[in-house]
């Protein structure tokens, strides 16, 4: 299985033609943005798969604007300039090929998701190689769609899990990667509160009789050295993790196990152990078994009331919760139907099957 991972990244490794035309369609877009707000600052940049290296051709375009306008008629300027940038977008990447994509406008909680992916990545080989994998089996399996759940779900699904197995510590909770067996007790120890959880993702004081002083009024304290985090807010929300580059690469994960393990027991674990009816998907803590009632910002209560609801099951109930790392309130399952969410988890069994077959 190796070797055929060893085939997967080599195929999702863009051609360099591809490179520099997405390249120069930033670049006229840059261009286009600053002749339309002259003197004003204006920014656009890529951000999503194709910042973190897991893409190919054909991979869609996340392009971020940022622009700070000396202008009170916010609308009809940015009505003006995306009339003329749908009119340029009639330029064609060569070789044929056409893409889609998604842009942001005045966003940065995009970025710092990008930049958050990409240190963990950064952090053990091994990420990208499971991600990359959960990337593609998805894809093969046409899982990821917008008006459900797209591939930055599974991302999140993938992250969860390998934080749980130890292969990299939860970034979002630390202000070093030089971990002890501390942090991992600590991590347990708010696993299983439901006032810790509320308050760390509440980042508020929390009401609680634990002796554990993970949380002041100050804000989150790190999981091993006790020091309070910085909040580094983007666009309203804490998006604190440590990026640190030099000590991610240094890292050194106890966990030993081979990728296609690593993939199995992922398979395993989502496609038989995880309970979608009581439990929150958490990158942030690192845990697929954080129970519903833990968050309940997400407004994902648990399925069984809606058991004699019939005519309520498919519009308000939330069978799959996948917290967003940096936005509270937001569910990246939100809009899988209960359908949808058994053929999904059902799939996953399948695809344990198949890495077990090509592990042996």
């Amino acid at each position: 299985m190796e070797k055929d991972i060893d085939v997967l990244e080599q195929q999702s490794q863009p051609s360099v033609q591809n490179t520099r035309e997405v390249d120069g369609l930033i670049y006229l877009i840059n261009i286009l943005a600053t002749a339309q707000f002259p003197g004003n600052s204006v920014c656009v940049s890529l951000f999503g798969s194709r910042v973190y290296g897991m893409y190919s051709d054909s991979s869609d375009l996340a392009i971020s604007i940022i622009a700070e306008l000396d202008t009170t008629d916010y609308e009809a300027s940015f009505n003006c300039f995306f009339t003329s940038l749908a009119i340029m977008f009639t330029y064609t990447i060569l070789g044929g090929i056409k893409l889609k994509g998604d842009i942001s406008l005045n966003s940065n909680i995009g970025v710092a998701k990008t930049d958050m992916i990409a240190q963990y990545i950064r952090m053990d080989p091994r990420v990208r190689r499971v991600l990359l994998v959960l990337k593609q089996w998805g894809a093969r399996r046409e899982i990821p769609n917008y008006n459900v759940m797209n591939s930055y779900g599974l991302m999140m699904m993938g992250i969860t899990f390998l934080i749980n197995q130890g292969v990299v510590p939860p970034l979002q909770m630390l202000s070093t990667t030089e971990v002890t067996d501390k942090t991992w007790r600590n991590l347990d120890a708010i696993h299983s509160s439901s006032s810790l959880v509320n308050s760390l993702y509440q980042c508020s004081r929390p009401n609680v009789t634990e002796h554990l002083n993970l949380l002041t009024a100050n804000g989150v304290r790190c999981l091993e050295t006790n020091t309070i985090l910085p909040d580094c807010p983007v666009d309203g929300m804490r998006a604190y993790f440590y990026s640190d580059t030099k000590a991610a690469q240094s890292w050194q994960s106890k966990n030993t196990d081979s990728v296609p393990l690593l993939i199995y027991k992922m398979f395993q674990y989502y496609g038989c152990k995880f309970d979608p009816m009581a439990n929150v998907i958490s990158p942030r803590l690192g845990s697929a078994e954080i129970p519903r009632a833990y968050l309940p910002q997400l407004k994902a209560s648990s399925p069984n009331l809606y058991l004699s609801q019939r005519q309520k099951w498919r519009k308000d109930l939330r069978l799959l919760v996948i917290k967003d790392p940096f936005e509270l309130a937001l569910n990246c399952g939100r809009n899988a139907g209960p359908e949808w969410v058994v053929f999904f988890l059902g799939d996953v069994v399948g695809g344990m099957d198949n890495a077990s077959q090509e592990e042996r």
